[in-house]
């Protein structure tokens, strides 16, 4: 069968007109998934976070008191619970500061607060104590977004210190006790 030459070739020109238009919206829609793709792996720390707040470089004074990492659990969204002990390692009677405790994320270097929203007060109930050889146990429960990336976190626990962990890119908690 012989085809017209003319309409062979307004034909032909469909067709790489439709090649053409089908590879620009492949190549703009693997351009968009890529870019999608690295915005959300590798998140700027202000925006992946609920809070943001900087931190100056203090280091809490040590009342005696011992701070226990026990558990560290993180779900897909951020969320999860931390589950610590205070110790008390000496021979007398402690106290701390009956707050609630805070996370730290460490970003290039600096501590910047994640959890929770910084509230200060003047006056707050008398600190409870802790008899010698002691400890009492707390589970803090995290909403969405405080554990978001990976990376480095430290539970904060005012007069009494720090306890790292660290948040693998699998979304694994790792920490030791001291």
């Amino acid at each position: 069968m012989n085809i017209p030459t003319r309409a062979g070739k307004k034909g032909l020109g469909k067709a790489l007109a439709c090649l053409v238009l089908t590879m620009a919206v492949g190549a703009a829609l693997g351009v968009g998934g890529t870019l999608l793709y690295l915005e959300k792996t590798s998140a700027v720390p202000e925006k992946a976070f609920a809070y943001w707040y900087g931190l100056p470089d203090s280091v809490p004074e040590d009342n005696g008191v011992t701070l226990v990492l026990e558990e560290v659990r993180r779900e897909p969204d951020g969320s999860g619970s931390i589950q610590y002990t205070l110790e008390n390692r000496t021979d007398e009677e402690l106290y701390w500061v009956d707050v609630d405790p805070a996370i730290d994320y460490l970003e290039q270097g600096e501590s910047h607060r994640v959890y929770p929203l910084p509230v200060h007060t003047m006056e707050g109930p008398p600190a409870p104590s802790l008899p010698a050889g002691e400890s009492v146990s707390f589970t803090l429960e995290l909403e969405p977004c405080v554990l978001a990336l990976p990376g480095t976190y430290s539970l904060y626990v005012d007069s009494i210190g720090r306890a790292e962990f660290e948040v693998t890119q699998k979304g694994e908690a790792l920490f030791s006790s001291p």
